[in-house]
């Protein structure tokens, strides 16, 4: 357990430090996202199951807030053109926006609703950033533009 948070982060940094344009130009938010996902998704298994305290959801409305704007800051690093096209286009930017969203309602379910919901809305979100993650990557290194750009 206490190492999970620094593999977790060492993750963000392996991927970031690659020749691949959208990991490359988000380098420096990557292992901030996988920290604070990687929070949001052990709250998230924790309300999953049923366990319910004023500290898991304390912890769970923080990570699951930190990374909605951890995920914003890699949107802004990637930025609007062609190395940020796969965020917002395709089947990755479908699972980047699907997770926000799940993200969002995740959220909002831990501060008002059952834990149980909030839990499986999280997981679902945690999964699907970082299958966006990885498929946003395979398309920005087929994307000749993005790649030979910087």
């Amino acid at each position: 357990m206490l190492t999970g948070g620094g593999l977790a982060t060492y993750t963000g940094v392996l991927i970031g430090n690659t020749a691949i344009p959208v990991w490359k130009h988000a380098r420096e938010q990557l292992p901030l996202l996988f920290a604070v996902s990687s929070g949001a998704s052990a709250a998230s298994l924790v309300e999953l199951v049923g366990y319910r305290s004023r500290v898991v959801r304390r912890f769970a409305i923080a990570t699951k807030a930190a990374e909605l704007v951890a995920a914003r800051a890699v949107e802004a690093a990637t930025g609007p053109g062609v190395v940020g096209a796969p965020l917002r286009d395709g089947s990755s930017g479908l699972m980047w926006r699907a997770a926000s969203w799940l993200g969002v309602a995740s959220l909002a379910a831990t501060v008002l609703l059952s834990s149980r919901v909030a839990g499986a809305l999280g997981t679902a979100s945690c999964l699907l950033r970082r299958f966006a993650i990885i498929s946003a990557g395979r398309a920005s290194a087929a994307e000749p533009r993005a790649t030979l750009a910087p």
